[in-house]
């Protein structure tokens, strides 16, 4: 472990259960961390080692900022030894509003992000920043459709009045961190396919085939947003996947499966309204 007192890295914990955060944060006071939020701290590298053996602390990562980008490393297995450098976003909403929130969720829908813990988030800092834009667009002016950078995610942020912390150039300190970030980013993404792929049985089971075509017009603006946050996480995944040796296709083809047989089903609805009509227009 480094010794200088005067150097400094940061914590992100994640607590299970209802743990007393009020001992866990008079214990890091006293150690001369500082807090940004309740659950990520800058921390003096010479006690880390004092700070991750404590018990109130729960799937820790630390990070340290670096001088150089670092690229990913992989073991002869091919699995992750060490994750590539990251933009650390964390920040505080000066308001709780479910605008602000529904603003700040719909924006990391469609961003590569690692979370370290509510409010605190990484983002891969690749050598080419423009390959981030690429991922996910479907029209080259269409800025719907292409991923939520770090720094667009900043602008966000400002724009909504939050207190940002930006620290770039972040890596992960060992090896079991990296696995921590990357389960938690893969349990986090199919969460959102199930997610999706519930929204579409939902759909289906609310057609009625012997109802008119009017009926499915609510139905069809359902399926539009589940496709839309389809093409985000679609987006996402391929980025993982090809920047970074994540892949997540099954998850991918469940979901786009579940959005097929939707769509199926709510043609046939259609159809079937149309028929209906003209019978009884007869």
């Amino acid at each position: 472990m480094p010794t200088n007192p005067g150097v400094f890295c940061y914590l992100a914990y994640m607590p299970s259960g209802n743990p007393d955060r009020t001992l866990t944060s008079g214990y890091l006071r006293s150690l001369g961390c500082n807090r940004f939020n309740k659950l990520f701290w800058r921390v003096p590298t010479h006690r880390l080692e004092d700070i991750v053996s404590y018990r109130g602390l729960e799937n820790v990562v630390v990070l340290k900022r670096s001088r150089n980008l670092v690229r990913q490393a992989f073991d002869c297995d091919g699995d992750i030894v060490e994750l590539c450098s990251f933009v650390v976003i964390a920040y505080k909403s000066n308001t709780s509003s479910k605008k602000t929130r529904k603003i700040i969720q719909r924006a990391l829908q469609r961003a590569p992000y690692f979370k370290l813990c509510p409010s605190v988030y990484a983002f891969p800092q690749l050598r080419k920043p423009k390959t981030l834009e690429y991922y996910g667009r479907i029209k080259h002016d269409d800025k719907k459709q292409r991923i939520t950078t770090a720094g667009e995610f900043f602008d966000i942020l400002n724009g909504l009045d939050c207190r940002v912390l930006t620290l770039p150039r972040m890596v992960v300190m060992n090896s079991s961190m990296c696995r921590i970030l990357v389960e938690r980013m893969k349990t986090t993404r199919r969460i959102q396919c199930r997610k999706l792929i519930q929204a579409c049985r939902n759909i289906a089971s609310s057609i009625s085939l012997q109802s008119g075509y009017s009926s499915t017009k609510a139905l069809k603006l359902k399926l539009s947003e589940v496709k839309y946050r389809y093409r985000a996480i679609r987006a996402v995944l391929t980025f993982f996947k090809k920047q970074m040796n994540i892949n997540m296709s099954k998850e991918l083809v469940r979901v786009s499966k579940a959005i097929g047989l939707c769509l199926q089903t709510l043609r046939q609805a259609e159809e079937m309204g149309v028929v209906a009509s003209v019978k009884s227009a007869n």
